[in-house]
């Protein structure tokens, strides 16, 4: 069963279809050469390929696919996502700010581990609010990160998020409010390795953060949060600034969040993803 439909998502991001029913495209790129933007599909195996097709949002474009649009002037294209498509609901998470987008290809080839960010000015959101629930929640990444700091995904504001403090080495479960304190679970980071967090809030009393379906997670926080009304889902950093210390360096391929608790069923939704990604 794929994830969101193990149980009902909030916001769904993937380069692979997590929903069975969605129909829709996965991203919206835009080509830095010419600034020419398409809509890309998921291809036949239901990811983001070269063979995915395309449908023109701006500018020039020759060709049916993102494979045509990424060699269309030359082999060396680079493009940047303007938008991450949610496949749960309408909370596309969006980048307007074509020095803030992260990028998914370079040198005219896709990136093997998903939107890579910069940790300088890189971040999506979306335009409403995903979160609403203050005291049941919870967020499935698939990351890869590059450097020890930085915000990876979460409710703005006072809100739930996961985060890497800087100089700690290690994956932050927080109330995610303005000043970035209130640390709830801490688990060791791992840089330059592809791996699965997850954050499960239940009750605003039992915070769980695990690392590659750690069969017993680590929960030690007894901290409530609450989420503010009106505040949106960020992606890349925290409350979407771009001050350095929020900014997250590294691969995303995939963020689920539920506004529910979801440690029942972490098992299915953690098996679907560790098997797809290995």
């Amino acid at each position: 069963t794929l994830p969101a439909d193990v149980a009902t998502a909030a916001a769904a991001y993937s380069l692979r279809k997590v929903k069975a029913s969605y129909s829709g495209d996965a991203v919206r790129v835009r080509r830095v050469t010419d600034d020419a933007e398409v809509n890309v599909a998921f291809d036949s195996d239901n990811k983001v390929s070269t063979s995915s097709l395309i449908s023109v949002v701006s500018g020039t474009v020759i060709g049916t696919t993102l494979g045509d649009f990424l060699s269309q002037y030359h082999s060396g294209e680079a493009l940047t996502v303007h938008t991450w498509y949610d496949q749960a609901g309408s909370n596309n998470a969006v980048q307007e700010t074509d020095a803030n987008q992260p990028t998914i290809a370079l040198s005219g080839v896709l990136l093997a581990d998903g939107l890579l960010f910069d940790d300088s000015n890189d971040f999506l959101q979306s335009s409403s609010q995903v979160l609403t629930g203050t005291t049941n929640n919870s967020i499935y990444c698939v990351v890869k990160t590059l450097a020890d700091n930085g915000y990876i995904a979460g409710s703005a504001g006072t809100g739930v998020g996961m985060s890497i403090y800087a100089g700690s080495t290690k994956f932050i479960l927080s109330n995610n409010n303005s000043a970035g304190t209130t640390t709830q679970d801490t688990i060791p980071m791992v840089n330059n390795q592809t791996v699965l967090v997850s954050a499960n809030f239940d009750d605003g009393t039992t915070d769980s953060l695990h690392f590659n379906s750690n069969a017993n997670g680590y929960a030690n926080g007894s901290s409530s949060y609450s989420i503010t009304a009106g505040t949106k889902f960020t992606i890349g950093a925290r409350d979407g600034s771009t001050a350095e210390a929020v900014m997250y360096k590294g691969s995303i391929q995939e963020v689920i969040a539920y506004d529910s608790f979801q440690g029942a069923n972490r098992f299915k939704i953690e098996s679907n993803i560790n098997n797809y990604y290995g």
